[in-house]
């Protein structure tokens, strides 16, 4: 019984996944979808995650400067001032999309990687 639910969720992500490039192959010349075709040409991000991002994101235009881009994904650092208190001690925000978050942690995993061959898949974010 659980086999066959397993099955049947496969099948359904399956057709979710085939709409999604539908449309994506539909809509070509659209700024939004060239944006998820450089994101997923990066090596190891990947199709879903490509959408994924840009699904949370919307549009980069709205971000104009790369302060609002790390806020916006809540890893931006968190200052913890007062008076003369200075904190030594300063951790990401975590105001942002969390699921924007996710992403961005799997793409840099798969980004910093050897392969079985001991190559860096991207030797200058391996460094």
């Amino acid at each position: 019984m659980h086999i066959h639910f397993i099955e049947e969720f496969d099948n359904k992500i399956d057709i979710i996944l085939a709409k999604i490039k539908a449309f994506v192959d539909k809509n070509k010349s659209k700024e939004f979808i060239k944006q998820i075709e450089y994101l997923d040409s990066i090596s190891g991000a990947g199709f879903l995650l490509a959408v994924t991002l840009m699904c949370e994101i919307g549009d980069f235009t709205a971000l104009s400067k790369p302060k609002q881009i790390f806020a916006y994904f809540g890893i931006d650092p968190s200052v913890n001032e007062s008076g003369n208190f200075k904190g030594s001690e300063n951790k990401m925000s975590k105001r942002g999309t969390s699921i924007g978050r996710c992403v961005l942690y799997v793409i840099a995993l798969a980004s910093v990687r050897i392969k079985r061959n001991s190559v860096a898949v991207n030797p200058v974010l391996h460094e």
